[in-house]
């Protein structure tokens, strides 16, 4: 089993030496005597070995039990600026970050998350796949917001929302001390603004239909999701109160949480107790907020004390961000792999749904795995030479199909998730493939109809 913590920084060597652009870094500046500041006037803690060296970092994991770590930089360091030198400071600060998580110093532990030029929706967008692709990161993690003066769900960031969807990565949202509570005065920009800014992020992507336009988006949320999980049943209440809420989004916000993860770094048993009675274990992820001594210096007790499993929460980690491992995916193939593998099983499902496969009695028996079987839309139970005498019989019955997940379980071992439409109505669907000697077959399939589709 494996701890992992989600929530770790570095800092870009560029950053450390002046050679960024002004006012682009999160608004850093440096002093006439070589000091780094923070937005808020504050000195950045630059002094952390962890922040640019991953050797010191592997032994910060080793004293805190954690096998694995999930790299992003300092928020103090995110590209905000909306001029093309901001694509630039982002590229540049990606690369140092591959070579922070993929070098030999980092002995394959480290994982990275990719800082995008929000600013530029269409740049951040193509940002992002050359950072999953190329560079083997695992996802993004991006501000709170506002962006360019504008929250998430107005800055034109549709674009970049449906790449996190198309390539099947999590998208984090992380506090930078750009909200509404920005005075650094008796800390509380951290202690209160930076918690209130995740809320307020993740409350306007769920009522504002954002979260409705891109159904397949997974959200993870810093420092325990601030506090939304106190929030939530106000927010409920209120979409139910008030009709002009519900013609935004079809949901309360509390239905679209099976999106979202939250890591744990809340401080108390209480708190992380709450959490998991709110999102639920399954959706919670070990976080620290390293090397910073505002977060959590020994998570692995702490998790224990509130009835948590670390191993479990290190899985559900594993799953979330399982793209890639050091530039390589969980199994060993690179990024561009993962995205070739995608393509290859939508390729195979849409051809057991047209008529090109459903025509050619061969070709079925090539696509069906001889221990094949079905669960179909009515419940009933299908076994491999009923399923083909059927299939080719009805050669052109989908009028339209979504896909959805596309999951590598193991090594040859493919989970696909996707929706169809036909006259009958709409059905949501969920196949195994399975690969041996050199070849993919459909080992399983299961078909469920949506009820409530209008």
């Amino acid at each position: 089993m494996t701890v992992v913590d989600v929530h770790t920084h570095m800092l870009p060597s560029q950053v450390l030496a002046g050679d960024w652009p002004p006012a682009l870094a999160a608004g850093l500046r440096t002093t006439e005597d070589g000091r780094l500041l923070s937005p808020t006037g504050e000195r950045l803690p630059a002094h952390y070995p962890d922040l640019t060296d991953p050797a010191a970092a592997l032994a910060r994991m080793d004293r805190q039990g954690v096998d694995r770590a999930v790299v992003s930089l300092t928020p103090h360091a995110y590209a905000v600026g909306t001029g093309p030198e901001a694509t630039r400071y982002a590229r540049a600060a990606n690369d140092a970050l591959a070579a922070y998580v993929g070098g030999a110093a980092a002995a394959g532990r480290l994982t990275g998350l990719a800082t995008l030029p929000v600013g530029r929706p269409e740049d951040a967008a193509a940002e992002l796949e050359r950072a999953v692709t190329r560079l083997g990161l695992a996802g993004a993690q991006i501000t709170t917001g506002p962006v360019a003066g504008r929250p998430l769900d107005r800055a034109g960031l549709d674009a970049l929302f449906t790449v996190c969807e198309t390539l099947d990565v999590p998208l984090s949202l992380h506090p930078s001390y750009c909200g509404p509570l920005q005075d650094p005065d008796l800390f509380l920009h951290n202690s209160v603004g930076a918690p209130l800014d995740t809320a307020l992020a993740y409350a306007r992507l769920a009522a504002s239909g954002t979260l409705d336009r891109h159904p397949r988006l997974r959200l993870v949320l810093a420092h325990g999701g601030g506090v939304l999980a106190q929030l939530l049943p106000r927010l409920d209440n209120n979409w139910h109160y008030r009709a002009d809420l519900r013609t935004r989004a079809h949901h309360p916000p509390s239905a679209y949480l099976d999106r979202v993860w939250c890591d744990t770094v809340v401080h108390t048993a209480p708190a992380l107790r709450h959490l998991k009675e709110t999102f639920g274990e399954p959706h919670l992820l070990l976080g620290t907020d390293a090397p910073y001594g505002t977060g959590v210096a020994d998570p692995v007790p702490a998790l224990e004390q509130a009835g948590l499993n670390p191993h479990a929460l290190g899985g559900t980690a594993e799953r979330l961000f399982r793209t890639v491992r050091s530039g390589s995916t969980a199994t060993g193939h690179s990024a561009e792999t993962v995205v070739d593998l995608r393509e290859e099983i939508i390729r195979l499902e849409s051809s057991l749904l047209g008529a090109e496969a459903r025509n050619d009695v061969g070709r079925l028996e090539q696509l069906i795995h001889h221990d094949f079987y079905e669960i179909g839309r009515t419940g009933k139970y299908w076994e491999r030479e009923e399923v083909i005498r059927v299939l080719n019989s009805i050669p052109d019955q989908v009028q339209g199909v979504t896909f959805d997940r596309v999951v590598e379980l193991a090594p040859g071992v493919v989970h696909i998730r996707f929706r169809t439409e036909d006259a009958v109505g709409v059905v949501h669907r969920s196949s195994i493939w399975t690969r041996e000697d050199g070849r993919w077959q459909q080992r399983y399939h299961q078909g469920t109809p949506d009820t409530q589709a209008g």
